[in-house]
């Protein structure tokens, strides 16, 4: 009856973590390699884009800092999260980022799907698997669409390492790019 219980148990909370489906479809559809290096930098948060429009353009402009993280930093992460049940690898270019409020953490993998996990000193619990992943898509060598699996596309953000990236510029991007130009957009960093 013991063993019987305990099989039982390790079916419903065994320590296997699996992808979700729609991470894997995420995951399938940004397959092709990309580097973290390009990722190096500060990165504004220029649009948001949803599928429900009315949103006001705004003055805010968050930027995502991304740095390489030490020896020392990037083994506190293993430390935390490196089980090896989890569906990633932490020594696959990693990268830390953070925006000075609510992303803090470090991002990693080849691909334009990348991996992300909170910093470990965090008490907060990012979802369920304890990870995310996020896709980053270069547009241009200026611009970068940036997309939380999770949210299935119906969010995406146009990054920038231009803080003050002409308007026109970004308005002509989205126009020609078929992901972008369907979705409503709330233009962030806004000058009038």
């Amino acid at each position: 009856m013991y063993h019987l219980l305990l099989v039982s148990y390790l079916a419903l909370f065994g320590s296997v973590i699996a992808l979700s489906d729609v991470n894997q479809q995420c995951i399938a559809e940004n397959s092709e390699a990309w580097s973290n290096d390009n990722l190096i930098g500060t990165w504004y948060k220029m649009w948001k884009f949803t599928l429900f429009g009315g949103m006001v353009d705004s003055w805010s402009c968050a930027e995502l800092n991304f740095t390489r993280p030490t020896a020392d930093i990037l083994q506190e992460y293993k430390n935390k999260y490196n089980d090896p049940d989890l569906p990633y690898n932490m020594d696959d270019n990693p990268v830390l980022v953070n925006d000075g409020y609510t992303v803090d953490g470090l991002v990693f993998g080849h691909n334009i799907a990348k991996f992300y996990v909170l910093t470990p000193n965090t008490t907060a619990l990012l979802n369920w698997d304890g990870y995310a992943v996020d896709a980053y898509r270069l547009l241009s060598p200026k611009y970068i669409m940036y997309t939380q699996c999770a949210l299935r596309g119906h969010t995406r953000w146009l990054l920038s390492n231009d803080r003050f990236a002409p308007v026109a510029e970004m308005q002509d991007l989205i126009k020609n790019n078929a992901v972008l130009n369907h979705l409503d957009g709330q233009r962030y960093c806004a000058t009038y």
